[in-house]
């Protein structure tokens, strides 16, 4: 859908900021459809209804808008976490909003999901940072738990903030390709599976 609004901006000069939104919803879109090495500088141009050099010019590179779209994605997931959990003190409620928030986000756009989860094959320097910002998230997700229960040893948390990531990317994909299952459901299922484990921390911090 962004592909084809942005076509319909052709020949609008748009101010700088909304001209690196447009674009980074286009190449979102057709990374999502083509993958990194089947997209290209052109369609994302062509999608977006302006010429090569006005990509070059705001990102410089391929591997540059690709990494914008992923540094995007993850602040905004991130941001969606952390606000989804602020306020809530009690860890298994915590669980349950936050997984909530990353499934809904998931349901709102699915092209963004797919850049940052739905393996995008890349390779170098951008699967460095595609591994640094996916880190940088499991590291969100461990601060939520270590607030709600700072008596846990900090490596447990992290060892099952990482559990936790990659339970939830998996379920995500299985969501995806069962889209009749409603987001509810899936969430129930996540939070069940990961509550077995969390609990654990509430019966070690009141030994």
């Amino acid at each position: 859908m962004a592909v084809a609004t942005h076509q319909r901006e052709r020949g609008r000069r748009l101010p700088r900021d909304e001209r690196v939104e447009q674009l980074l919803d286009v190449a979102q879109e057709v990374f999502a459809q083509q993958g990194y090495d089947g997209a290209s500088i052109e369609q994302i141009a062509r999608a977006a209804g302006i010429s090569r050099p006005v990509v070059y010019e705001h990102f410089g590179s391929k591997e540059g808008i690709y990494l914008a779209c992923l540094r995007r994605g993850r602040a905004e997931l991130d941001a969606a976490l952390v606000g989804a959990t602020h306020g809530v003190d009690d860890l298994e409620q915590r669980l349950a909003a936050g997984v909530e928030a990353c499934f809904a986000f998931i349901e709102a756009d699915p092209s963004r999901w797919a850049v940052l989860f739905n393996g995008v094959a890349v390779h170098g320097t951008v699967a460095a940072e595609a591994t640094r910002l996916r880190m940088a998230t499991v590291a969100t997700i461990a601060d939520m738990i270590h607030a709600a229960r700072p008596r846990t040893p900090r490596r447990q948390v992290e060892a099952f903030a990482n559990a936790l990531s990659g339970a939830g990317e998996q379920l995500e994909r299985w969501w995806r390709l069962n889209p009749d299952i409603p987001r509810a459901e899936i969430a129930g299922y996540l939070h069940s599976f990961a509550w077995e484990g969390l609990s654990q921390f509430g019966r070690k911090a009141s030994s």
